[in-house]
């Protein structure tokens, strides 16, 4: 008798210890993998390189919180790849990497090339400028020097208003050329702009409006994976995404990264 209950003992506890593990595997499905991300570490506050107190070099940002929730509540492992921003759409293409985060429009030219995942943040244009230059519309722009980073919309989006534009690899070299005088502008993130005013008091910036870049929707920001490569991936992060957006993880992050400004059209 007592070998038959301590039978059904260890029976109920083996089912017990294969339904809580097929549970965390359907909670957890990436569990065991190692995913490599690409990112272009030079746009803050979504993903920038600091040196830590020990000398270390490391990539902080509002993206790079979001990964890492992904990455703990789907399973997986991330190891980042840096390139420039003009290169991580090649990074996909060339199976250098599985996943691309780093404040990218998936904008229809790039949408025939790699996958999106529903957007994550809802993101601003804007110009920083001298404070003793005016702007107060995109028709200020007519024939203004103007930088912004290689390969994004930001380009496009700046001709269109008549501005001479200077293209550049990184955000940081458009700051650059800003700083030095080549420019009497700089395009970017607002939340970029509103970081980068605190250590330049000399400047300010205007946010465009949606119909002033000429938007048919709303600017935000995806996830980029492998052209119908990673279809399960995607899924996950999209439902994850949404479920960040419905329980306010996403408006954590961004008040953490950019203040309750910011947060509020989240």
């Amino acid at each position: 008798m007592i070998k038959r209950f301590s039978l059904l003992i260890f029976t109920a506890l083996l089912a017990f210890t294969t339904l809580f593990t097929l549970s965390s595997q359907a909670k957890k499905p990436f569990s065991g993998q190692t995913i490599k991300v690409a990112t272009s570490p030079n746009f803050p506050p979504f993903e920038n390189k600091v040196v830590d107190s020990a000398g270390n070099s490391k990539i902080v940002g509002f993206d790079i919180d979001l990964l890492k929730k992904l990455s703990k509540d789907l399973g997986f492992k991330f190891s980042l790849q840096e390139t420039d921003f003009s290169g991580l759409i090649g990074y996909l293409q060339s199976n250098h990497a599985g996943m691309v985060i780093s404040g990218m429009t998936a904008t229809p030219e790039r949408a025939k090339n790699v996958d999106f995942s529903t957007h994550y943040f809802n993101a601003k244009t804007a110009i920083l400028h001298p404070k003793n230059i005016k702007i107060k519309s995109a028709k200020d722009l007519k024939n203004m020097k103007v930088a912004a980073v290689f390969n994004t919309q930001y380009v496009d989006q700046v001709k269109k208003m008549g501005a001479k534009v200077t293209a550049l690899d990184t955000g940081t070299l458009v700051a650059q050329d800003l700083w030095n005088g080549s420019v009497q502008g700089a395009i970017m993130d607002q939340t970029k702009a509103q970081d980068l005013i605190k250590s330049h008091k000399g400047y300010s910036y205007y946010v465009f409006t949606n119909k002033e870049l000429k938007l048919s929707q709303p600017n935000t920001f995806s996830i980029a994976f492998p052209k119908n490569k990673e279809p399960k991936l995607q899924k996950a992060i999209n439902k994850k995404i949404k479920l960040y957006k419905k329980n306010g993880t996403l408006k954590k992050l961004a008040t953490k990264w950019m203040g309750k400004k910011v947060a509020a059209y989240q």
